[in-house]
């Protein structure tokens, strides 16, 4: 169970790009913006390609604790069943709505109302 909710972005529609190539592993990724980005957060690698097509194969979820400059900070990569893999500099990233946001917040309200 999550000890936390996870934050959205305190605006609609929040989208960045990688700021340099996303090793697998990494804990630390670097954005071109973070612009009404708040933490901690969830967000969506690679959802689609820069054409607007549906990329799923390279589709990672990941988390984040922290935000210093640029940067994301405490990154766990590839949950909500996602694979952790290399992502190429430029790559789009997107706050959405996601499995993990319902998941921990049914968690975090079932212990809290048992």
């Amino acid at each position: 169970m999550s000890s936390f909710l996870w934050e959205s972005s305190s605006a609609n529609a929040f989208s960045s790009s990688a700021d340099g190539s996303i090793s697998a592993g990494a804990t630390t990724i670097t954005l071109n913006s973070v612009t009404n980005l708040v933490a901690p957060g969830v967000l969506v690698i690679d959802r689609q390609d820069g054409s607007g097509n549906d990329t799923p194969a390279l589709r990672e979820y990941i988390t984040f604790t922290g935000i210093s400059g640029t940067d994301l900070t405490g990154v766990t990569r590839g949950v909500a069943g996602s694979t952790d893999q290399d992502h190429n500099s430029g790559a789009l990233i997107e706050a959405i709505v996601s499995a993990t946001h319902w998941t921990d917040l049914v968690d975090f309200l079932q212990a809290e109302h048992d």
